[in-house]
């Protein structure tokens, strides 16, 4: 993984998060985002780089938030769906700029969320069959759909204008 921001990799408009600010569970100011880790392999983003705690002159915990606990929640705000003392507790890492699948699993666990390489991709909803005769009862063809983008990832807003 690299760092998109330092990298000045070229990201879709939801993933221009630098420099905005992190909101805890309850609303409460907690960090700025400093950069994104991004997985070059699979094109996507998979955190968010921020300092926790701190002050003035004071350094705070720098962290890596999974993308599955943060939204975009408006100009220049992230939610995170967690208070800030969760996220002071998450386990020091052995290399914050390139986490190992060990340190990857204990944030995941420590956030108690499905990580993404263990996340199932949605599967379209299947339709029960009409009864009736064997004709009645064969799917009928659908009009193929527009292709999505190779990565749905970097992409959430897609599946909403379709």
């Amino acid at each position: 993984m690299i760092r998109a921001f330092q990298n000045n990799v070229v990201l879709p408009f939801e993933w221009r998060l630098q420099r905005y600010e992190v909101f805890d569970a309850r609303g409460k100011s907690v960090s700025l985002v400093l950069d994104l880790l991004y997985d070059e392999k699979e094109k996507a983003v998979r955190y968010v780089i921020t300092e926790i705690g701190g002050g003035v002159g004071v350094s705070g915990k720098r962290v890596l938030l999974p993308v599955e606990i943060v939204e975009r929640a408006g100009n220049g705000i992230l939610q995170c769906e967690v208070e800030e003392k969760r996220l002071m507790d998450l386990p020091p890492l052995e290399n914050r700029e390139n986490p190992t699948r060990k340190d990857e699993q204990r944030i995941y666990e420590h956030f108690e969320k499905t990580p993404y390489w263990e996340a199932q991709p949605e599967q379209p909803e299947q339709t029960a069959q009409p009864e009736g005769d064997e004709a009645s009862r064969q799917a009928k063809p659908k009009a193929k759909a527009e292709e999505p983008p190779l990565n749905l990832e970097l992409d959430k807003d897609w599946k909403s204008k379709q």
